[in-house]
């Protein structure tokens, strides 16, 4: 498996209001494996991705193993930022339709 991204995100926790991710679990991408998942928070997700490192989501298949999902972007700009998996400037996360945790 090529490397799709530096981190793969595999299930979001949104706010008790649902109005934004709180955390993620992001799973590292070793090129040919996912590592073990770990809780990362939204603003920790943010940090990163203005440093340049790639996020996407991934899924896993009745298999077991990963599939790639979409690649997530940054839209907006502080205090406004937003993680998403499409380009349209809604003012709200939105990573598809990754479970929850």
């Amino acid at each position: 498996m090529a490397k799709w991204a530096h981190y793969g995100i595999s299930a979001v926790r949104y706010t008790q209001d649902n109005s934004k991710i709180e955390f993620v679990k992001v799973h590292i991408d070793n090129g040919d494996t996912m590592g073990g998942a770990e809780t990362m928070s939204r603003d920790r997700v943010i940090s990163l991705m203005k440093a340049n490192y790639s996020f996407c989501t991934i899924l896993k298949n009745t298999a077991g193993n990963w599939n790639k999902g979409a690649d997530v972007i940054l839209v907006g700009s502080w205090p406004n930022e937003y993680i998403r998996t499409d380009k349209n400037n809604t003012t709200r996360d939105n990573l598809g339709s990754l479970p929850t945790f």
